[in-house]
């Protein structure tokens, strides 16, 4: 169960019958000014309590009763000063609340509070036009503003609005209905605030959504946002200023996409409005911890030719999101910071509810809140600096009751701040999460006396799990990241095994994922030489020392000659020959859909043999980053005006069959669209368009045979359908050459058959870097046109070939015999009369498992287009599900 936050922590309901009292203290340094807190947050009301009195020690108060599913909750407005603690009592009594926040003007309801009035839809009809949620907002003072219209959506059947009238706030609850599918927008104007909180959950469509507009046709207006980074690392910005016109940032008439947690992405902020004249109006995203698929609810920003005109499109096709509609006076923008701590950081609710702060009558420092909506919150700059003092403290037997520290520590599980992943939340890098956590664990070791240290440790633990569950993949150990960064995380971890053993009663390096976490990184290490180098695949960095040596640290013991090819899912597959010797032969085959900074490299191959390494995914990491697809030894495609294209997509092995003539492994990958790249690295970073979308979807596969015997042959047949478009055969050889000789390629260090057909064409594509030492390739490029085709290629190292023919399906190699690669994908060996099933049609499983790990969900840096379903039915556990 997840003890956080405990408000999910459900109770039995209960009726008030007779008195309940409450104290509640303010733990921070800023005063609650009606600030909206709950007085029963673990036992509901039974639904049958509407109303209830209240009290502040001893004086009525104002309370009001909100009905949900799971029961009543009653609210009051808390007035206290920094360290004032009050008596709050309830009862139940007749009746309904009184008050006429809520109004009915026509087929509309009016919301209001003393700064603010919004109008929402009453009600709809069939065959009329389907309002949209907000329908119009007025600041105190001013004009009737804004507009708001459905994008897209299916046809609707119905709408149910449910209305919360007061006496403390004014909520209505909107309920559509679209037969089978659903959008529920619930909206709470609160007392004395010029804003009101919508909170929005769904189950539609892609691609629907409304759109609320913030100004039309005024000319003087200026955009303001406030973005988590200006620039490729250039860190957080202050309040920028624009014209309402297409260009301000990269993203065309979309100027950001709202996003309520840091991120790297310079193409999203965390608040957007617009101020004309003595008006400011804008959006502010935030608590992190009540989104559900998250990035699939972004709000963008729009703007259009000529000015003047902004807007917000809300995608409602699935998943949850919550957020601040605010209106009011020209200075309300400069209090969108103050707005954002005390909504998010200090909600007086959240404190009250979800944190555990015993109120100490003679503390004189109160908290001030950890910082969200900063640098402070990226875990690669001072963060990490911080966290490693905070564990190097912890380590050195540091304790502390400071009641900054018991706030601290919590506010690093709290998932407002980074967000869970099973939530939806992409951990940015798995490792960047590890590095975040780390403070919350150490500072929960320093707080080992505190009387609330049992229930720490346990948020320490389930962080902790959190982390692995969702980074190391079983069986085998594969990382949602790439090898390097995933070694990064696991020193980390290392690094806190020793303090949780000690302190917090559980020792990581016990469990299963752990250990297999460091046996993957022996078991995926190519020869080199005599010795062994970590896989290079995706941004991991050259050198590193040697792959076994490192896991035995981790406690794992390898011996290279006991291994034979192996699926490890996640990652894909490695074939192998004669391990461990030095005429060891190693191809590894990247057929899993993890992508933590993997690049372009879906279905590419490593090939080493007898040490060295021949076909090779480039080792280059940053310096520069080799993102392209057809910078990697697979089929790129291309189609219009896109010279260079990646189609992306999330990659699964489909089948893996190991024989005493051959092992085989294959691998799909698909995509809805192309996007254009570079021709060479470094790829521009995060890059998401200029796109084609398809009109179909387009398929490759590939099939991987090690073929055993002398010579040992590599076989891959590459087979692409889609629409029309260019697809090329890439391989990039450490040789000197590529030289096209009739069926085969000459690279000088090995040569590939590849039977050539009329109508294509051929290149050789050099590159060379010096990052981590010079790595100087020369590729093979063979291109072909048409709606669906096939490549076959067989590799050899050296200067070895044989005379072979294909034809129809079947790979004639004169004496080794025939290998026949049927169209439902069989393989089969035929040698002297005699018939082997290398692979039948039946091995082939497009469900097959990709390994038990959390769903990892792309964000910066990972432009691999939508999670796939079948992906997520395979990873994503049943709350984000819902």
């Amino acid at each position: 169960m997840r003890r956080f936050p405990v408000a999910l922590v459900l109770m039995s309901c209960v009726a008030l019958s007779s008195l309940q009292a409450r104290t509640i203290s303010n733990p921070t340094k800023n005063p609650y000014q009606q600030a909206l807190i709950r007085l029963n947050p673990e036992k509901p009301l039974h639904p049958g309590v509407h109303a209830v009195t209240a009290t502040r020690n001893g004086e009525e108060i104002p309370a009001q009763v909100e009905q949900t599913e799971e029961g009543g909750w009653i609210w009051v407005a808390v007035d206290l000063a920094p360290g004032e603690q009050a008596e709050y009592q309830a009862t139940a009594k007749k009746g309904l609340s009184s008050g006429s926040l809520v109004i009915r003007e026509g087929n509309s309801l009016i919301l209001k509070n003393d700064l603010l009035r919004l109008r929402v839809p009453a009600s709809w009809k069939p065959g009329s036009p389907l309002p949209a949620p907000i329908q119009a907002y007025q600041p105190k003072g001013a004009e009737w503003s804004g507009a708001a219209t459905w994008l897209q959506h299916p046809e609707a059947t119905g709408l149910t609005t449910t209305v919360d009238g007061g006496p403390l706030f004014a909520q209505v609850t909107l309920r559509y209905e679209f037969g089978d599918h659903w959008a529920e927008c619930k909206i709470r104007l609160p007392p004395g605030k010029p804003y009101a909180w919508i909170q929005s959950r769904h189950s539609m469509r892609p691609g629907d959504g409304w759109r609320l507009e913030l100004c039309d046709n005024q000319s003087e207006a200026q955009g303001l946002l406030r973005r988590w980074y200006s620039g490729p690392f250039k860190g957080a910005p202050a309040q920028e200023s624009f014209d309402l016109t297409p260009g301000f940032t990269r993203l065309g008439d979309t100027v950001v996409h709202l996003q309520p947690r840091w991120t790297q992405s310079y193409d999203e902020a965390w608040s957007y409005g617009v101020s004309n004249g003595p008006i400011y109006s804008g959006a502010l995203v935030l608590r992190a911890g009540l989104w559900r698929w998250p990035h699939d609810n972004t709000p963008a920003a729009r703007v259009r030719e000529g000015g003047g005109w902004t807007a917000l499109d809300l995608p409602t096709w699935r998943g949850a999101r919550s957020w601040l509609l605010l209106a009011g006076d020209a200075a309300l923008a400069d209090q969108v910071p103050a707005i954002a701590r005390r909504e998010n950081v200090l909600n007086a609710d959240k404190l009250t509810n979800q944190y555990r702060l015993p109120f100490a009558g003679d503390q004189k420092k109160w908290i001030g809140g950890v910082d969200f909506f900063s640098n402070q919150t990226n875990p690669t700059g001072m963060m990490r600096q911080q966290n490693r003092r905070r564990l190097k403290d912890s380590l050195g037997g540091k304790t502390t009751n400071s009641l900054h520290a018991l706030y601290e520590a919590q506010a690093f599980f709290d998932p407002d701040w980074y967000g869970y992943m099973e939530h939806g939340w992409s951990p940015i890098n798995p490792n960047f999460h590890t590095d975040f956590i780390k403070g919350g664990i150490a500072l929960t070791a320093q707080l080992r006396n505190h009387p609330e240290f049992p229930y720490l440790r346990d948020l320490a633990e389930e962080a902790l799990r959190r982390d692995i569950d969702y980074a190391i993949t079983l069986p085998g150990g594969a990382g949602q990241e790439c090898p390097g960064y995933q070694r990064h995380a696991m020193k980390i971890w290392n690094s806190m095994a020793p303090l949780c053993a000690k302190h917090l009663g559980f020792d990581p390096r016990k469990w299963p994922r752990y250990v297999e976490g460091a046996r993957f990184q022996a078991r995926v290490s190519p020869p080199e030489g005599s010795g062994r180098k970590f896989h290079p695949a995706g941004d991991t960095h050259p050198g590193g020392g040697n792959p076994l040596d490192w896991a035995k640290s981790f406690g794992v013991n390898e011996d290279p000659k006991s291994w034979s090819s192996e699926e490890l899912p996640g990652f894909g597959a490695v074939l192998r020959q004669r391990p461990g010797t030095n005429t060891e032969t190693f191809v590894s085959f990247k057929a899993g859909p993890n992508r933590g900074h993997f690049h372009g490299d879906q279905l590419s191959i490593h090939w080493v043999t007898f040490g060295r390494s021949l076909a090779v995914d480039h080792h280059a990491s940053y310096k520069p980053r080799p993102g392209q697809e057809h910078m990697h030894n697979r089929l790129s495609f291309t189609a219009g005006d896109f010279e260079f294209a990646n189609m992306d997509g999330h990659e699964r092995l489909i089948a893996f069959k190991r024989n005493n003539l051959g092992d085989v492994a294959v691998g799909e990958v698909s995509s809805g669209r192309l996007r254009k790249v570079k021709k060479l690295p470094p790829e521009d970073w995060d890059v998401e368009f200029p796109q084609i979308v398809l009109d179909e979807e387009l398929r490759y596969r590939r099939t991987l045979i090690l073929l055993k015997g002398s010579p040992e042959l590599l076989v891959m047949l590459d087979e692409f359908s889609g629409p029309e478009l260019s697809a090329t055969w890439n391989l990039h050889v450490t040789g000197n050459q590529a030289k096209r000789e009739g069926d085969w390629i000459n690279f000088g260090v090995a040569q590939a058959f590849v039977p050539a057909e009329a109508g294509e064409s051929y290149e050789a594509f050099p590159w060379e870097h010096e990052n981590g030492g010079l790595e100087r390739t020369v590729a093979g490029r063979i291109t072909r046109k048409g709606t669906q085709g096939q490549f076959l290629s067989v590799l050899l190292p050296g200067n070895q070939r044989l005379d072979m023919s294909w034809k129809d399906g079947v790979l004639d190699l004169g004496e080794r015999g025939k290998l026949h690669i049927a169209q439902d994908g069989s393989v089969q060996l035929r040698v002297d009369g005699k018939s082997e099933w290398l692979l039948q049609a039946q091995d082939i499983d497009l469900n097959r498992s990709q390994g038990e790990v959390g769903l990892f969900i792309p964000d910066v840096g990972y432009p691999f287009g939508p999670v796939p379903q079948w992906l997520i039915d395979q990873r994503a556990d049943t709350l984000l599900k819902q």
